[in-house]
């Protein structure tokens, strides 16, 4: 935990020459005797912040807020934007802007370039490129605002390959990098084979929520992991009819055994859900795994029933969300006593430059029954 909390305190952001804008700064500050006004409309202004004088040296003179909370924030004035346009009427001071905006529509982005024209603005730059594709703004400030939540989660695992993973995973975020820890097979997701930490049954009963187009299934069966019914769950219409069509392929011994779902499920799914605990009430179910776009800690809430009676090994996505590594762990561990925990991170697949251009997914929270773990003995 000592380690974590370091990291907390003394994380700075990494420099990449992604943007090129950026980088008129030095002449417009040397050569033209400008100021940098950020102009600042989202909800992570301590990442945005952090992000342009530390990682990129630049001396904020002050910031716009549309709806300011705070006369200052790091010690920077805060203005609203008929406060600068007072300060600014007599254009004796020359300012070039950094603009920064979540979730912004054009027509709203062109009102504010239209506002800074009208601020006499000698340069305008767009943070979003060069901000975005380093880091998630809003994750940032919502993990340095929970940090002792995410320390004291850190007590969660008991194994070095998950302890590592952990930290490797928040520095990226805090510091806006690549994951550069240990990545396991894609093959081996949710059934941690290539370590042979779990007991697998002769009778496996699986419910595999989010089976997408069934490459989970295949790598199952490759695996030679014997099962006595897979539940293969996928909510989309169109992705459901590629999982039948894939599932062709396969021996009809194997394919008898396989029941596809066409639904949501959750309290609060979408379409025709319902709750894990009503469909599967009279299953016995030993296996779920969870990769279903955010859902899974409502998802989880459903299966509260079948968890407690079952005891099953659970795999579930902790990615989706920023609060994914608190809350699921949190909900697990009350539905669940005597299970060991474990997180692995799989190959992710890139996103779009603006989407972020070092995007973590495929981080995935083992919960494994004690009696499961492959010799019965504590990792």
């Amino acid at each position: 935990m000592e380690k974590l909390e370091k990291l907390f305190e003394s994380h700075k952001f990494r420099k990449y020459g992604y943007a090129s804008d950026i980088y008129t700064v030095e002449a417009l500050e040397k050569y033209h005797s400008c100021k940098c006004v950020l102009y600042y409309s989202g909800d992570a202004m301590r990442a945005v912040v952090d992000y342009v004088t530390k990682t990129d040296g630049i001396k904020i003179d002050c910031i716009i807020d549309e709806n300011p909370k705070a006369e200052e924030f790091n010690g920077i004035r805060v203005l609203s934007r008929s406060a600068f346009a007072e300060l600014n009427k007599n254009g004796g001071t020359k300012y070039y802007a950094l603009i920064y905006g979540t979730v912004m529509s054009t027509a709203k982005r062109v009102k504010i370039f239209q506002y800074l024209r009208s601020q006499r603005i000698v340069k305008v730059i767009w943070l979003n490129p060069e901000v975005d594709a380093i880091t998630k703004p809003d994750w940032h400030e919502f993990f340095i605002s929970n940090q002792a939540a995410f320390c004291k989660n850190a007590e969660l695992f008991t194994d070095e390959r998950s302890k590592d993973t952990y930290y490797e995973y928040l520095r990226a975020y805090l510091e806006g990098h690549r994951y550069e820890g240990y990545t396991s097979p894609e093959e081996d997701k949710y059934f941690l084979t290539e370590e042979k930490l779990i007991e697998h049954l002769e009778d496996e009963c699986w419910i595999n929520l989010g089976a997408c187009r069934g490459d989970t299934i295949l790598h199952f069966i490759r695996q030679g992991l014997a099962y006595q019914r897979i539940y293969a769950v996928e909510g989309d219409a169109k992705t459901a009819k590629k999982l039948e069509r894939h599932l062709r392929y396969l021996s009809p011994e194997l394919r008898k055994k396989i029941h596809t779902i066409g639904r949501y499920f959750g309290a609060g799914g979408k379409g025709d859900s319902c709750s894990i605990d009503d469909y599967f009430q009279d299953k016995k179910i030993t296996y779920i795994n969870m990769d279903i776009e955010g859902a899974e800690a409502d998802v989880l809430k459903s299966a509260e029933g079948v968890i407690r009676k079952n005891r099953p090994v659970l795999a579930v996505c902790v990615y989706h969300k920023k609060e994914d590594l608190l809350v699921i762990p949190e909900l697990i561990g009350k539905l669940t006593t005597e299970y060991t925990f474990f997180l692995r991170k799989y190959p992710s697949i890139m996103g779009a430059y603006l989407d972020g251009y070092f995007e973590l997914n495929e981080l995935v929270l083992y919960a494994v029954p004690n009696e499961r773990l492959k010799g019965k003995k504590e990792v």
